[in-house]
């Protein structure tokens, strides 16, 4: 939370990618000395603000009491629509204070005085007796209905993107440079492009719970003006986010996977499975296209700073539409052989595997329908050029944050960066639910272990899917089409989650106690599918845990090294590149497509 004065967000509070806050019911409330009562003098509304950059002075602001109500309400004016921003004021006795939230954070203003200064209450009034719905928060992108005043509903409403980015996909022989261009959304821009909101058949529009954050809105849409005849009478969705500014765009990664998919011929039949991306668009918070307030604030700290991006797609389905067995072996084979293909031809991994992201469609193309599983939201996925088997550098220097601290110490923003990513995965170990590394309930095991947090490898993406398609089995209702929870899983303390599903892999009896919830008709995918894939988990959660030790032996044979040539060293070297050999060779994309061949529907 932000004062305009002196304060800031802590940095143990940094924001940790959540799409799923929760608040913490029992925190302890802690009692604020009484402000100062002396009234300050009336300020012109023409005055400068403080030529400060916030989020970088000292000491975080403790919401209290009344304040922690009024975020909560801020909080869930932002959970519900399409909003950019909320905003409120606090009358305590004679002090009003107002309130503004966006996915950068909180800025609560000083106190006034609503009698001896009047004129800003006056202004209060009149700003929410003819503030308009955009003044208001709601998405500056989405246009009311010609005569429409106040918003009612999004039904009809116009969704105007100024500036987009195409990407049907380019020749296969595209000159290196025009690949580039393509991959950065540089090779063009049309005009802009109108999307009408279509809330029909029970079409809604799905907000991601919480403040801080990604924020991600899900709005379906039809195609209007500038959007092609090609997308005329397709059901589409826009997503809009607010990342990071300094994360990769998902749209680029989108046109990396699907530009190389394509060019790859035997991972072109596999593009169907890849989320298809129509139209992104982009900008800064403080961008002139969305008029946010932040434009007529301080600079925030280029840490916390986020950006404005839109992309546009086809509607898929969520997992619990399947309607059988063989429809849910079917998606999760599409999109396993679909992830595996974007690894072989662009080293690119999801990292996020989850339930929410493993999605279908159901094509009725030829004489019998089908699902097809696609594979979405690629926000944060990340290059991985290796497999993990190779001992190199980072070895060491993750037994020593403060060596490669030192490592990368430096004014270039690429020495920044990595320096900051170490940084924020060290701030999100801990944390509950989301990070920029997974979905607890659905992580592999390795990276819910205590101590450093290892690279994400293919390997661990391969683990998720297993993870979501247990979870499945045993939460889904087929008769109503929904899901619960397995409350272990969804623990807001990381190391319990791991803790749980290793005892699922290695104890009978829990694994029993859990599947006793599975739907009869789901029983013959538990005992063929998932009993040889827990097999094969349950050994490579072995070998991972002799890796970690061999790597202890690694890091002391460095300790007590009498040179670079130490045969000491170089033994432990060996030891280590075959212990992570092994552990690869156990989780494996042909393993997952053999124990999904058990199953014959």
């Amino acid at each position: 939370a932000y004062r305009i004065s002196k304060k800031r967000l802590g940095p143990d509070d940094d924001d940790d990618d959540d799409d799923d806050a929760t608040y913490e019911p029992n925190r302890k409330k802690t009692r604020r000395t009484k402000r100062d009562s002396t009234v300050p003098a009336v300020q012109s509304t023409s005055s400068a603000l403080p030529p400060a950059t916030w989020g970088e002075e000292e000491g975080p602001a403790e919401l209290t009491g009344n304040e922690l109500q009024m975020s909560k309400y801020l909080n869930d004016m932002l959970s519900h629509g399409a909003r950019t921003f909320a905003s409120g004021f606090l009358l305590q006795e004679c002090g009003m204070t107002l309130w503004y939230a966006d996915r950068m954070g909180l800025v609560v203003s000083e106190s006034f005085d609503i009698f001896m200064q009047s004129p800003l209450f006056l202004l209060v009034v009149a700003a929410h007796h003819y503030g308009q719905p955009h003044e208001f928060g709601l998405n500056p992108l989405i246009s009311l209905p010609d005569g429409t005043p106040h918003l009612l509903t999004y039904e009809n409403t116009i969704l105007r993107l100024p500036a987009t980015i195409p990407a049907t996909l380019p020749p296969i022989d595209i000159s290196p440079d025009a690949a580039s261009a393509f991959d950065e959304g540089a090779a063009e821009v049309v005009q802009p492009v109108e999307l009408r909101v279509d809330l029909s058949d029970g079409r809604q529009i799905l907000t991601a719970y919480g403040t801080i954050g990604r924020g991600t809105s899900v709005i379906p849409v039809v195609a209007g003006a500038g959007a092609g005849a090609h997308l005329d009478g397709q059901r589409l969705v826009a997503k809009i986010a607010c990342p990071h500014e300094i994360r990769a765009a998902e749209d680029r990664f989108i046109r990396i996977i699907r530009r190389k998919m394509n060019a790859d011929n035997h991972a072109r039949q596999y593009l169907k499975n890849i989320v298809d991306l129509k139209y992104s668009f982009s900008c800064k918070m403080d961008d002139e296209h969305i008029e946010l307030p932040r434009r007529k604030m301080p600079a925030v700290a280029d840490a916390l700073r986020r950006c404005f991006r839109v992309l546009v797609m086809p509607e898929y389905l969520l997992l619990e539409r399947i309607n059988s067995p063989a429809e849910l072996k079917q998606v999760f084979v599409d999109t396993i052989t679909g992830h595996h293909w974007v690894y072989k031809t662009s080293s690119i991994l999801h990292r996020d595997i989850s339930h929410g992201n493993i999605m279908f469609y159901r094509d009725r193309s030829g004489a019998v329908e089908k699902v097809v599983g696609v594979l979405t939201d690629w926000d944060l996925a990340g290059e991985q050029q290796d497999d993990g088997t190779q001992v190199k550098e980072s070895d060491r220097e993750a037994e020593n944050p403060d060596a490669a601290s030192m490592r990368h110490r430096g004014g270039s923003d690429e020495a920044w960066s990595v320096k900051e990513d170490m940084v924020e995965e060290a701030r999100k170990r801990h944390k509950a639910g989301y990070y920029r590394t997974g979905t607890g309930p659905f992580m592999a095991c390795d990276l819910l272990r205590l101590g450093p947090t290892p690279r994400h490898l293919y390997r661990h993406d391969l683990e998720s899917f297993f993870w979501v398609f247990v979870w499945f089995c045993i939460v889904f209702n087929p008769i109503e089409h929904t899901v619960s929870i397995i409350p272990a899983w969804h623990s807001s303390n990381l190391l319990n989650v791991g803790s749980a599903k290793v005892l699922f892999l290695t104890d009978t009896l829990e694994y029993n106690r859990l599947f006793a919830r599975t739907h009869a008709d789901y029983r013959p995918v538990v005992d063929t599918c998932i009993y040889r894939l827990r097999f094969g988990l349950w050994g490579a959660w072995k070998a991972s845990t002799n890796e970690r030790e061999v790597k202890e032996q690694y890091i002391l044979a460095l300790k007590h090294a009498t040179g670079p040539e130490d045969d000491f060293v170089i033994d432990a070297s060996t030891r280590l590149t075959l212990a992570r050999t092994a552990v690869r060779d156990l989780v494996t994309y042909d393993h997952f497509m053999k124990a999904f061949a058990t199953f014959l529907a």
